[in-house]
């Protein structure tokens, strides 16, 4: 089971930081416009707010020196296909345990695998 708490971030997260074991770390990011602004009400009319729209990555790269690294994934729904239509998108099977589709994969240290049943499985 993921490790999340309750906590709210200042970092605009929702909730926190979830353990996914092997030193792989996550946290959910949601989208909503500021619908005051005028330009956004109209560009985003008829589009809903995306509560979990994606999900920041960590982890100790393999040298572990000390620093981590990561990246970001989007899930996919009709809203963030919408609002993000060049993104690549990650399904998300089962919410807990956390379960995505497809692998990720860090672009700096070259790291691989899947969260599958909220656990890291490295590939």
């Amino acid at each position: 089971m993921i490790g999340a708490n309750d906590d709210d971030d200042d970092d605009g997260s929702l909730g926190g930081l979830m353990d996914f074991g092997s030193g792989v770390t996550g946290r959910f990011y949601g989208w909503a416009p500021d619908r005051t602004i005028e330009s956004n009400r109209v560009r985003y009319a008829g589009i809903a707010d995306i509560e979990k729209a994606g999900m920041s990555f960590n982890h100790s790269p393999p040298d572990d020196a000390g620093k981590r690294c990561g990246g970001f994934v989007t899930f996919d729904s009709p809203e963030a296909r919408t609002v993000f239509p060049n993104y690549a998108f990650w399904v998300v099977q089962s919410w807990d345990p956390m379960t995505l589709t497809p692998s990720l994969l860090c672009r700096s240290c070259g790291r691989h695998g899947f969260i599958r049943q909220g656990r890291w499985v490295n590939c």
